[in-house]
Order: C-alpha cells, then structure tokens, then sequence
C-alpha cells in the first residue's frame, strides 16, 4: 500500500491524469499533482481562497478546478499558471466534468449545472 503525504488539511477529490499522476484537491486550498511511482508531489496549485472539492483534466491538457469560493480554475499543468477563473456560481462548486462536445460541465450548492464553452469559457 502506497500512502501519499503533502495536504496540511482533508483531502476533498482526486482524479488522475491522463499521463498518469494522480491530482488531489484539499481544504487547504491546494491542488497537488503526484507521480505515483516516487510517491512525491511534484507540483503544488495555489489560487483557490477556500476548499478545492472538484478536479477534471481536459482533453488540451489544461486542468479545471472548482472550490467553495465558488469559482472555477483554469490551469496550465506546464507553467502550473491559473489560466483563468470563472465566475457563475452562486455557492460552492461541487462537481466538475468535460463533456464529449467539448463543453465544461460544473455542478454547484447553488442547485445549478453551468455548461461553459470550452473555446470561450462562456455559459
């Protein structure tokens, strides 16, 4: 059994990437991105003001994050550089997928589904 050690608070999500790593959001308002074969944390995302409950990797490369400060984060895993941050929620981000047409799907407390173009990030 491998243990994967860095949050400093609960650990919310985790998702993989399509290159392997494993990513985890937390209620220290990190994203970590983890080789599984060292069991290291090799990169670390700050940006989000509040928990990190909702990762997905894009088909691009890019990877979006949604937090209960009630945005969603665009990120460059090359750079490790915030893209973006949406706004449109209402309450806390829960959820996060791609979907096949190439929108982005985001699930909120504010009992709404935003669907935003991925081209444009737009509702």
């Amino acid at each position: 059994m491998q243990t994967l050690n860095g949050h400093t608070d609960s650990i919310c999500v985790v998702a993989t990437l399509a290159d392997g790593r494993l990513v985890t959001g937390s209620g220290d308002m990190t994203v970590k991105l983890w080789d599984l074969t060292t069991e290291r944390c090799v990169q670390t995302l700050h940006g989000h003001t509040q928990w990190v409950s909702a990762v997905t990797a894009l088909a691009d490369g890019r990877l979006a994050t949604g937090s209960h400060d009630k945005t969603v984060k665009l990120w460059d895993l090359t750079t490790g550089q915030c893209l973006q941050t949406l706004h449109g929620h209402s309450d806390w981000v829960y959820a996060i997928t791609a979907l096949a047409d190439g929108r982005l799907a985001t699930a909120s407390g504010d009992k709404t589904v935003k669907l935003w173009d991925q081209a444009t990030m737009t509702i």
